[in-house]
């Protein structure tokens, strides 16, 4: 759990650590001997299916040969039968075409048809023994083919003399073509054989350098947890002299060791905590950390984190504040700050943030936005027959009553003493804020019940609007807290709508 807190890296002298762990290289070694390993098979599958498709392609020119030849004495023996003639001279064309297109692509690469009819490229043979019987082989069969061409010839009458002569030169060399393409394939073959054991030698060789790096990886990591369990047998004498809570745990989360501050924080015994994840003892979400005790009882948390770095194994160090006091504290002096102590409304630096950020966002959004000023009407007569006890009462109650007129996005505020202003956001016209002024002059006229003595009130109200009236905050509320005054002198319990 590294994430808990900023972390510092020390080594136990407070130096950056710098050197490289030792087991390191043999890791970095197993995964290069097992990638050349994957690396190998792949290559090995794919020359095995190359020479395959090679040998497969080589023994089907011997069925080439042996088909021309079957053709020329079909041709020569069948009686004269157009159709059957016309497919046996197809034949002859296909199969003199894909024998000499074969032949060329193993002697100088180029592309031909497999045994399932997919078109492929052959790269040229190479081997030597292979490269003489090609060379014997072109040479026979530019000879041979020079007595098809006449047959090869489409829409062409064939005179049998030609015929003939074709049939006599294959019955002459088609055996030695054929001994030269079995050659050829059994030259592949053993080339294949060759070339595929030296491969799986060179694979083994590669294993077994990848195996003898596992040992050393395994012999390396018993070294490494053996002095780790020593360092954390001292490490844990010196925590429990401190009177800080502390927790070391490992990379993964795991706790390694607790001090008796901790377990005394949390109200755990002595073992209760080593192997257990972090999480056991803090949480952190969105709003900050927490303390987890066994009882399941949180408290607010001061979580820092630093890592050392011991034998090359990194362990984190945290230390744990309980805060709950000092926030409270610290959330009191703010509530101070930034609201009535008495109604619990916004005070007046907290109304005048809250007024320049809802105009700012009326301003981006274009809409319209109101402010309303109130002083209520009849307060100081009740403050002064009744005790200002009761008057603190009665604001309390008209703060309530004004959170229930208006909506959770609007602010009320208590400026001081009976005064009272508001923001109502995204209002949709000038209409909207009358609307709510008279809402609240109806609410706040209702009888109230301060002490078992029913009390009533009035209220004035100003309203300017946003951005009718103007678009600058001081203007807008000197124009409502003029409207005020005017509902004031007018009669009062009334809203006035500013005029500028």
């Amino acid at each position: 759990m590294p994430a808990i807190a900023k972390h510092k890296k020390l080594s136990l002298l407070g130096r950056p650590s710098r050197k490289i762990p030792t087991i390191i290289i043999p890791i970095c070694f197993f995964i290069l001997f097992d990638c050349i390993g994957l690396a190998l098979n792949y290559v090995i599958t794919y020359y095995l299916d190359e020479q395959a498709q090679g040998i497969n392609i080589s023994g089907r020119q011997r069925m080439l040969t042996q088909r021309i030849s079957k053709t020329l004495y079909m041709l020569n023996e069948t009686p004269s039968d157009p159709a059957k003639e016309k497919a046996a001279f197809e034949e002859l064309r296909y199969s003199v075409a894909l024998f000499d297109k074969t032949l060329l692509a193993f002697w100088q690469g180029g592309n031909t048809l497999t045994v399932n009819g997919k078109e492929i490229y052959l790269s040229a043979l190479s081997i030597p023994n292979i490269r003489i019987i090609l060379a014997q082989t072109l040479g026979m069969w530019k000879f041979v083919i020079q007595n098809l061409e006449p047959l090869l010839i489409h829409d062409q009458e064939i005179h049998p003399n030609q015929l003939q002569t074709a049939l006599i030169t294959l019955q002459r060399y088609n055996l030695t073509l054929l001994d030269l393409m079995n050659r050829q394939t059994l030259e592949l073959e053993l080339d294949a054989k060759k070339q595929s054991h030296n491969l799986r030698v060179l694979q083994s060789i590669v294993f077994i350098l990848a195996l003898i790096n596992f040992f050393i990886i395994c012999r390396r990591l018993i070294t490494n947890l053996r002095n780790t369990q020593k360092n954390s047998e001292h490490l844990e004498d010196i925590l429990n002299t401190i009177n800080t809570s502390l927790i070391l745990y490992d990379r993964k989360g795991k706790i390694l060791s607790t001090n008796q501050a901790t377990r005394d924080l949390f109200g755990y015994h002595v073992g209760d905590l080593e192997k257990q994840h972090i999480s056991r003892l803090i949480l952190q979400n969105h709003s900050g950390s927490k303390g987890i005790k066994r009882d399941g009882d949180t408290f607010k948390a001061r979580v820092t984190c630093k890592d050392i770095t011991i034998n090359n194994h990194k362990i984190f160090v945290t230390t744990i504040i309980d805060i709950t006091r000092q926030q409270n504290k610290e959330a009191k002096l703010k509530q101070l700050a930034f609201h009535d102590p008495l109604t619990g409304l916004p005070n007046r630096s907290l109304f005048n943030e809250r007024l320049k950020q809802e105009l700012l966002h009326a301003k981006r959004h274009t809409t319209c936005m109101a402010i309303l000023f109130l002083d209520l009407d009849g307060f100081k007569d009740v403050n002064d027959r009744l005790g200002h006890d009761a008057g603190d009462q009665l604001l309390i109650q008209v703060g309530d009553r004004l959170k229930q007129t208006c909506r959770e996005d609007d602010t009320i505020s208590r400026l001081g003493g009976d005064e009272f202003t508001i923001i109502l956001t995204a209002v949709r016209s000038p209409l909207s804020a009358v609307h709510v002024a008279k809402k609240i002059i109806k609410k706040i006229n209702q009888d109230y019940l301060i002490y078992g003595v029913k009390v009533q009130l009035g209220v004035s109200i100003g309203i300017s609007i946003y951005p009718k009236h103007h678009q600058e905050v001081e203007i807008l509320m000197k124009y409502a807290d003029d409207a005020m005054y005017e509902a004031k002198n007018t009669g009062k319990n009334c809203y006035v709508m500013a005029s500028p």
